[in-house]
C-alpha cells in the first residue's frame, strides 16, 4: 500500500493478551503486522480475564487503563467477570463489555482519531457498540465474524427462547447492515452470511493463520525449544510416548468427550498417550470421566503460556482437531490446527465441512466423522505406526499453511480490503 494508504485502525475485542486463546493470537498478531507495515494501530479491550472469571489486582477498580504492548496503545476498560460457566454469567459478561466499550471510546476517541474499527464478534453484543460509534461519532467499521450469532448459540441448545432468538437476529442483520464490510474467518462464514442478503461485495474472506517465525520448525531443529521441551519432558514423564494432543479451549463444541472414548478404546495401547491442555466450561465434566473409567493413558494440563506452545506441538505425534457436526460447525477452520501445521505435526481429525476438506487438501493428517469410532481408530493406528507417512503429513502440513495462512500472507489480504473502503 502507498503512503496515504495507512490508515488509523481501531481494534474493539473483549480478548487481548495476556490471556491466551485463539481471539487473543489472531488480533494481537494482525495488529502487530498492520503496525509494522506503517498503519497507526489501538486496541480497546477488556481487563484481563479469560477464561477464570478473575481480574487480577493490578486491573481492578479502574474503569479505564492504557498500556503499550508491542508499540502499541491499548486502552483496557470495565468488564463483569465470571467463570465461563452458565448462559446468564456469560450474558452478563458480554454485555458489560459491550456497555463500558463504548463509554470507554467516548472518551478516547479524539485522542485517538480513528479512520475505521474492527470489532470482534462473538460475542454478538459487540454490535450495539459497532452501531453507536457509526451513528453517534461516525466511525465506519469492519465486523469480523469469527463465529456466526445466534446460529451457533441455537444449534448448541444455549439459546432456545424464540423471542430472545429473534432479538438477536434482528441485531446480526443490523451489523451487518450498518457494517463497511464484514470479515469472515472461514468460507463457510462467508456463505452463511451471504445467503442473510448481505451484499457479496461486502463480505469478505479473512481467515485466521499463523505466525510460522514463532512456531517455527526451524528453531526447533536448532535447538531453540529445547530448554521447554526437557521441563515437558520432565513434568509429564513421557517422553517415549507416542502423545496425542489436544490444545485450546475444552467446551461443548469440541465434542472431547468422544476423544476420552478413543482413549479407553486405545487403554491397551502402552505407547500411546492422550495429553489435553487447556480450560473450558467441559473440562471438570471430562476429568471426571476419565476417573470413573480409571483411563492412566490420559492427562489434563491447565493453560500453557504462549511462549511455550511451540516446544508443547513439539512433542506430540498427532495433534487433535475435533468438533461436533452441527450446521455452523460444518464452515469452521479452528486456528489450533494452522499451529499444528506449522509445527509440521500430521493432523487427527474428528469433524466434517471445512476443515476436513483443507486437511485433505493439504494431505495434512487423517479425518474420520464424529463419533466413527472404528475410523478414528484406525486413524490413529496409522499414524502411530507409520512414522514415514507421519512425518510426510507433517511437511505437507507446514507447507500448505506457509504458502496459505501465514500471517503475512493474511496480513495482505487485510490491508487490500481496507483500501477498498
Amino acid at each position: 500500500m502507498s503512503d496515504t494508504a495507512k490508515k488509523r485502525i481501531l481494534f474493539i475485542t473483549p480478548y487481548y493478551p495476556p490471556e491466551i486463546g485463539a481471539p487473543q493470537s489472531r488480533i494481537s498478531e494482525l495488529a502487530k503486522k498492520l503496525k509494522d507495515r506503517g498503519h497507526e494501530v489501538f486496541i480497546l479491550c477488556a481487563v484481563p480475564n479469560y477464561p477464570s472469571g478473575v481480574i487480577p489486582k493490578e486491573y481492578r477498580g479502574k474503569f479505564l487503563i492504557k498500556q503499550k504492548i508491542n508499540g502499541i496503545p491499548v486502552y483496557r476498560t470495565y468488564i463483569f467477570a465470571a467463570p465461563n460457566k452458565g448462559f446468564l454469567k456469560r450474558l452478563l459478561t458480554h454485555l458489560s463489555f459491550a456497555a463500558a466499550s463504548l463509554l470507554a471510546f467516548a472518551k478516547i476517541r479524539r485522542e485517538i482519531n480513528a479512520e475505521i474499527s474492527i470489532v470482534e464478534s462473538p460475542p454478538l453484543f459487540m454490535a450495539f457498540t459497532a452501531i453507536a460509534m457509526k451513528l453517534i461519532f461516525g466511525v465506519p467499521y469492519i465486523f469480523n465474524v469469527s463465529d456466526v450469532w445466534p446460529d451457533s448459540a441455537v444449534e448448541l441448545g444455549m439459546l432456545k427462547n424464540k423471542f430472545l432468538i429473534k432479538c438477536a437476529s434482528f441485531l446480526e442483520a443490523a451489523a451487518y447492515k450498518f457494517s463497511a464490510g464484514v470479515a469472515c474467518v472461514t468460507r463457510g462464514i462467508v456463505d452463511n452470511i451471504r445467503r442473510k442478503n448481505v451484499e457479496f461485495r461486502r463480505v469478505h474472506f479473512l481467515p485466521n493463520g499463523v505466525d510460522c517465525s514463532f512456531f517455527s520448525h526451524e528453531k526447533l531443529a536448532s535447538g531453540g525449544y529445547d530448554a521447554d521441551i526437557s521441563e515437558f519432558q520432565a513434568k509429564f514423564g513421557l517422553k517415549d510416548k507416542f502423545i496425542v494432543l489436544y490444545s485450546g479451549t475444552i467446551g461443548i463444541s469440541q465434542n472431547l468427550g468422544f476423544l476420552i472414548d478413543i482413549a479407553e478404546k486405545s487403554a491397551d495401547k502402552e505407547k500411546i498417550h492422550f495429553l489435553i491442555v487447556g480450560d473450558g466450561a467441559e473440562r471438570e465434566k471430562l476429568e471426571e470421566k476419565v476417573r470413573s473409567l480409571g483411563l492412566k493413558n490420559v492427562s489434563f494440563e491447565r493453560l500453557i503460556p504462549k511462549a511455550k506452545m511451540p516446544a508443547l506441538i513439539s512433542l506430540a505425534g498427532a495433534c487433535v482437531v475435533s468438533l461436533l457436526d452441527i450446521a455452523v460447525f460444518r464452515g469452521a477452520l479452528p486456528s489450533k490446527m494452522y499451529e499444528y501445521m506449522a509445527m509440521k505435526k500430521p493432523i487427527l481429525m474428528f469433524a466434517a465441512g471445512e476443515c476436513v476438506e483443507l486437511i485433505e487438501k493439504a494431505r495434512a493428517g487423517l479425518a474420520s466423522y464424529p463419533g466413527d469410532t472404528a475410523a478414528a481408530l484406525k486413524n490413529l493406528a496409522a499414524l502411530a505406526e507409520d512414522n514415514k507417512a507421519s512425518a510426510e503429513m507433517g511437511e505437507n502440513a507446514f507447507k500448505f499453511v506457509s504458502e496459505n495462512f501465514s500471517r503475512d500472507v493474511i496480513c495482505s489480504k487485510w490491508e487490500k480490503t481496507l483500501e477498498k473502503l
